[in-house]
């Protein structure tokens, strides 16, 4: 059975909790099985109905959750390596990219920016995007997370 989850750790008292470090199960607050954990984060992953994309800070594709395959059009295996700017945002379309991924954005989060993509059928398509930047620990690369409606 998952744990249910909730995103204040103020209040420990009341029942699992999450805090940045470990999801805990109360009252025991024992750390969870790191596998359960992540089985319980990977469902979370793959089920959100908005599309999750997260790049290297070249725009080259790291992963895509299963939502934004569908509503691009293209399965995760055939985007991976790729560059995510290059196929989704070809030609003009490309010239609002610059605006969304400036250097001058680092660190910051920015929010509900309309891009309009070319799916995998040719329909362009208009997705507000939010995106932010983080370091992957295994790596220490940066890598940008970009969640789109």
């Amino acid at each position: 059975m998952s744990p249910e989850v909730r995103f204040d750790a103020r209040k420990p008292s009341d029942g699992p909790f999450y805090s940045r470090d470990k999801i805990v199960d109360h009252p025991n607050e024992k750390p969870l099985d790191p596998a359960l954990t992540f089985e319980f984060l990977a469902g979370i992953y793959a089920q959100l109905p908005i599309l999750v994309v997260r790049l290297t800070h070249d725009g080259i594709v790291i992963s895509l959750n299963p939502e934004a395959q569908r509503v691009c059009g293209y399965a995760e295996a055939d985007l991976k390596g790729q560059n995510w700017w290059g196929i989704m945002y070809p030609g003009k379309l490309f010239a609002q990219i610059p605006k969304f991924t400036s250097p001058a954005q680092a660190g910051k989060i920015t929010r509900d920016y309309p891009l309009a993509m070319r799916t995998a059928s040719g329909q362009v398509r208009v997705v507000a995007w939010t995106r932010f930047s983080r370091h992957e620990s295994t790596t220490a690369q940066m890598e940008l997370v970009c969640l789109g409606l």
